[in-house]
């Protein structure tokens, strides 16, 4: 029978993403381009268009491009490609781009710094909790963060209650976040613009209350 090639969520968020694929020279349709190109997992492009500095640090009438993945000689092509003329990029990586008449331009942008989060989880099991339930939870706030988390937004407490609780049998007693192992936090976790939040496996601690 085989698997779904795509979920109904994955294909709502890549609809949203790629509706302004066909437009160029917008900010809309660098992100949608930049997300379709191969290998890149997320996506945040700022611009300003203003006569000065912005409060991000990115230079007046510049874009600054956040991506995820994605080969650096690609990420340059699409910039190069869907960057208006007369606008300049921003960031910290660099590729040369060579133009139909042979001359070079440089494209900059940024990779996401990635900011561990680390999840611990106290509950209380009762008959209905499947023997490989920590594995369950695990993989479910995994997938939260893929589907839900973006560059540079809050990890919200409130929300990963949503992800545990898809697991039957037990209640959470304890639910602590932070940036450090033995986290004790129970508030959100705020995020500069150009940082990621990323969960795995390891960081995920589950024990069960006396």
């Amino acid at each position: 029978t085989g698997d779904d090639r795509e979920s109904d969520v994955d294909l709502r968020i890549r609809r949203r993403q790629s509706v302004s694929f066909p437009a160029t020279a917008t900010i809309d349709a660098i992100y949608s381009k930049l997300l379709a190109t191969d290998d890149v997992d997320r996506v945040v492009v700022y611009q300003n268009n203003t006569d000065a500095t912005d409060v991000n640090g990115v230079p007046r009438q510049h874009v600054w491009a956040i991506v995820q993945g994605g080969d650096p000689n690609d990420i340059g092509t699409v910039l190069y490609q869907n960057v208006a003329g007369g606008i300049g990029t921003f960031g910290d990586e660099t590729v040369e781009v060579e133009s139909l008449s042979g001359q070079l331009y440089e494209m900059n942008f940024s990779r996401p710094t990635e900011v561990e989060i680390y999840i611990d989880i106290e509950i209380l099991t009762n008959g209905g909790y499947p023997p490989n339930g920590e594995d369950l939870i695990r993989a479910a706030l995994i997938e939260w963060f893929r589907v839900n988390q973006g560059i540079g937004q809050k990890v919200k407490y409130s929300r990963l209650f949503t992800p545990i609780n898809s697991v039957p049998g037990f209640e959470v007693t304890s639910l602590t976040i932070g940036i450090t192992p033995a986290p004790v936090g129970t508030v959100s976790i705020d995020l500069d613009i150009d940082e990621i939040a990323i969960v795995r496996e390891d960081l995920i601690m589950i024990t069960e209350a006396p």
